[in-house]
């Protein structure tokens, strides 16, 4: 059900479906960038059937910021009041690292000290799945947090779960009152305020970088991707057929398509079936 192939073992298996691929002039690094944007487009086509296999989850760690932050200047550590989104320092073999590959994280999400609200989503997200938020009263609960549409925010009402909505390529949380100079921190009382973690749950946008990446996806998706790529051998091949090349586009198509109702097989609610006898 769930398979790890490299890009090369696809391109090399794509090569295999007609003769006339052998000799072609088509450099395996072109393929492979053909290859990581095909992946993408059916990730974002069938990511909602097959979402809880090639789903990726993050959380944030929220702690109340209230006075100085250590930042980096010029490579240096240095004291700073600013409260800018950046990255968290990580440990990588017992030296302090900051990788500013990953997702970045918000040293201010509510706004209180004048930085901008809200938690920066990751860039390579195809697909926002779920947030769930954990509280610290009561200690370690887990609820969900509903993410509204952001023109819906004002007729929106309190419920009961925090709401938050999605603008600026942010998770912002939604508040009743706006702050001012006199009163900064109206809203001090919401149930924001006792969120100790967020977790959301993304459908990542991979980018293919290498022949040798492995490609941990679902095997019915492996199977439209060596259909892509042959496709685009044949539509570069000047000895193919035209008819071939019509043939490979059926193929292609069909591959894609059984792929997404595939997905929907493959992540099915378990049913279960009882027997009531009555005596």
């Amino acid at each position: 059900m769930f398979t790890s192939t490299t890009c090369q073992q696809i391109i090399d298996r794509a090569r295999l479906r007609h003769w006339t691929f052998t000799d072609l002039a088509l450099g395996d690094g072109a393929v492979l960038q053909y290859l990581s944007q095909r992946l993408r487009t059916h990730l974002a086509r069938h990511g909602a059937t097959i979402e809880g296999m090639v789903n990726t989850t993050m959380t944030y760690q929220i702690g109340a910021q209230a006075g100085l932050l250590v930042a980096l200047g010029g490579g240096v550590p240095v004291y700073t009041t600013t409260y800018q989104d950046g990255w968290p320092v990580q440990i990588i073999g017992g030296v302090p690292t900051v990788v500013t590959t990953g997702p970045m994280i918000a040293t201010d999400p509510y706004g209180v000290h004048g930085g901008t609200p809200g938690f920066p989503l990751p860039s390579e997200m195809v697909r926002l799945i779920d947030v769930s938020l954990t509280l610290t009263n009561p200690p370690s609960l887990v609820i969900p947090c509903d993410v509204i549409r952001e023109h819906g925010r004002i007729q929106q009402q309190p419920g009961r779960n925090p709401m938050a909505f999605v603008s600026g390529n942010r998770l912002v949380p939604m508040f009743a009152f706006a702050g001012s100079s006199a009163n900064p921190t109206p809203n001090t009382n919401d149930r924001w305020f006792s969120v100790s973690t967020l977790t959301m749950s993304y459908v990542a946008l991979p980018t293919l970088q290498t022949l040798t990446d492995y490609l941990n996806i679902p095997a019915v998706l492996v199977e439209a991707l060596d259909a892509d790529c042959a496709l685009l051998m044949a539509r570069q091949s000047k000895t193919c057929p035209a008819a071939s090349v019509a043939g490979f586009e059926k193929d292609a198509a069909q591959a894609a398509t059984l792929g997404g109702l595939a997905g929907l097989e493959l992540v099915h609610e378990p049913e279960q079936e009882t027997i009531i006898y009555h005596g």
